[in-house]
């Protein structure tokens, strides 16, 4: 039996990529062959999947106990949420790492408190190194978890997974924006508009920005609108790619930048920071420094006056069959 250990998988970027390795279970493997490790609370996000769940709490103990009972029952894991197994495991075990944050929140508005966390969590991390194989997206975040973990250049694996697809190709409204955020502090949120305020107040375009965070209370000029979406769900955010022109991505840390793949995937231009997690996966239209607001208003600026635009592009290959032959091959 493969374990696909899901417990910690919260964020809807993770929830995205969990599916897509499921998605892979259903058409390409015999399915009989896995089990999934849920949180009871986000076991519903999975209930599409024909595949045999165990549910549990979202602590340490409930998978102390799981992975105490069910060791010698399994042939492989994957641990798909950051976290190694509480225990110690002989099955062969893979680490599916991807926050960069509990790597580096320096320099991010987190609170004391929640720097704290970020500390207690990786070090505990840290604590359960082993023998394990760790997944990366980037290369990027493998240099990161080779220096924070002291492995081996071969301990740590860049396997990028996304969905290989090209949306439907759909008329674009011209001089509409999307950042799929969050309300985390790395997402950069105010100071993108911010920038937006600026960049209208320079130009007699009719501007719309679509973000996906609750709505903020701004005095904006009448040729910007602002959509505040709220928390949508994948496909929501895929409609809404089809429509807009720009996709723009100010965050100033990522572990692997999945929006980017979509929005080039769903042609739109991309806009994004001059940052490794950026450049690594793609070639965006256009980079600005996410750190200075005037660097963003000239780049939307930009964007606004060009009539044509370099192409943005995909530079990373789909990973998950590597994924897959590593756990069954074992």
């Amino acid at each position: 039996m493969v374990l696909i250990d899901l417990v910690y998988i919260g964020s809807p970027g993770g929830i995205t990529l969990s599916k897509t390795l499921l998605d892979y279970i259903i058409l390409n493997e015999k399915k009989e062959n896995f089990k999934l490790l849920v949180d009871k609370k986000n076991s519903k996000y999975f209930n599409e999947y024909d595949i045999l769940k165990k549910e549990i709490s979202k602590n340490e103990l409930s998978r102390f106990l799981f992975y105490k009972k069910n060791a010698t029952s399994l042939k492989s894991i994957l641990c798909f949420a950051n976290v190694p197994p509480p225990l110690k495991i002989k099955s062969k075990t893979f680490i599916y790492f991807h926050n960069e944050i509990l790597l580096d929140s320096k320099n991010l508005d987190f609170s004391e408190i929640k720097q704290l966390f970020f500390k207690l969590k990786w070090e505990y991390i840290k604590s359960r190194n082993s023998s394990y194989t760790w997944f990366v997206q980037t290369q990027h975040m493998k240099e990161l978890l080779l220096r924070k973990l002291n492995k081996t250049e071969n301990d740590v694996e860049v396997n990028p997974i996304f969905q290989e697809e090209k949306l439907t190709k759909t008329k674009k409204k011209p001089f509409t924006f999307i950042y799929p955020s969050s309300n985390n502090p790395h997402k950069n949120n105010f100071r993108l508009l911010n920038a937006f305020i600026e960049a209208a107040k320079n130009t007699p375009k009719e501007i719309e920005l679509f973000l996906t965070i609750d709505k903020v209370k701004l005095d904006v000029p009448k040729n910007l609108k602002i959509n505040f979406l709220g928390l949508i769900d994948h496909s929501e955010l895929l409609s809404h790619l089809k429509k807009v022109e720009y996709l723009i991505f100010p965050s100033l840390r990522e572990s692997f930048g999945l929006p980017l793949i979509e929005g080039i995937q769903a042609n739109c231009k991309i806009l994004s920071s001059n940052l490794n997690f950026a450049t690594e996966l793609i070639n965006p239209t256009y980079i600005f420094n996410p750190n200075n607001e005037k660097s963003i208003t000239d780049v939307i600026l930009l964007a606004l006056s060009n009539k044509k635009h370099p192409k943005s592009s995909i530079k990373i290959k789909n990973s998950i069959n590597s994924i897959f032959k590593e756990l069954i091959n074992v």
